[in-house]
């Protein structure tokens, strides 16, 4: 995630969950390649994501802070 989304930064919804799109995807098919299946809490926490960014699809100016991120 982190070489996708910066600490302390502040994204439109749309880009945050491109983002998150495209790092958990990544992370999920690091995982393939050495286990030879895709990550599934990778792909759970997309779900959960996209779940939430859903219930604020239609307010405009809809933003995500990323405040930081859990070790």
């Amino acid at each position: 995630m982190t070489e996708h989304l910066d600490a302390g930064r502040t994204y439109s919804l749309a880009e945050f969950v491109h983002l998150a799109r495209l790092a958990l995807g990544q992370a999920s098919e690091r995982v393939r390649k050495k286990y030879g299946y895709a990550c599934s809490s990778a792909m759970d926490q997309l779900q959960v994501i996209e779940e939430n960014a859903a219930r604020f699809h239609e307010w405009p100016g809809a933003t995500v802070h990323v405040i930081g991120f859990g070790r």
